[in-house]
């Protein structure tokens, strides 16, 4: 995918957002940066794997299992808040 059909992807997900009144779903810096911008509710990756925690689809074990993954691949392939990760191992 090219930088301008990226940019257009993120432009419709926003958009749909905005006007349907839907969370926006994201990772990207800058697409969380304007959707707070817009009063669009964002989430993003660590909130995924909390609700698959809150919601008993996956256990204790297994979600720290994940974020310890998440903690040693971040900065890699992966760009992720570490603080954040730290603090869910607690």
């Amino acid at each position: 995918m090219t930088f301008i059909q990226s940019y257009l992807v993120m432009m419709i997900a926003l958009s749909i957002a905005i006007h349907r009144n839907y969370p926006l779903l994201t990772g990207d810096k800058h697409l969380r940066k304007a959707g707070e911008a817009n009063n669009v509710t964002v989430r993003g990756t660590l909130w995924v794997f909390d609700e698959l925690l809150r919601n008993n689809c996956i256990t204790t074990k297994e979600y720290k299992s994940y974020m310890r993954s998440l903690l040693i691949h971040n900065g890699k392939s992966i760009r992720l808040p570490s603080a954040q990760i730290i603090k869910r191992l607690e």
